[in-house]
């Protein structure tokens, strides 16, 4: 006979093999509607300016990509610190 917790590790692991099956259906369907469409799966997903930089943000980016590469280099070496900056409070944040 099974005890308890394991039918309930048995069934947490069904429902997790289950969930996991339909989302990648799900997900696989989605791939395949944005190829039929020739649009990317961002734009099939998501509202029109829901994802990327404000204008503001926009701007200065285009003016990045204009740059020379050394100047490219330093600007993402920057992002990249304040990127880690930014997770190392969430995770000091999610510790406490």
């Amino acid at each position: 006979m099974l005890t308890n917790s394991v039918c309930s590790g048995l069934h947490g692991a069904l429902t997790l093999e289950w969930v996991t099956k339909v989302f990648l259906q799900s997900l696989e369907a989605l791939i395949r509607l944005a190829q039929a469409l020739h649009i990317s799966l961002d734009d099939l997903v998501f509202a029109k300016g829901e994802r990327g930089p404000s204008d503001d943000l926009r701007l200065r980016f285009e003016a990045v990509s204009h740059m020379p590469e050394a100047e490219k280099s330093v600007i993402k070496a920057l992002l990249d610190g304040i990127d880690s900056q930014v997770s190392g409070i969430a995770d000091y944040g999610n510790k406490q």
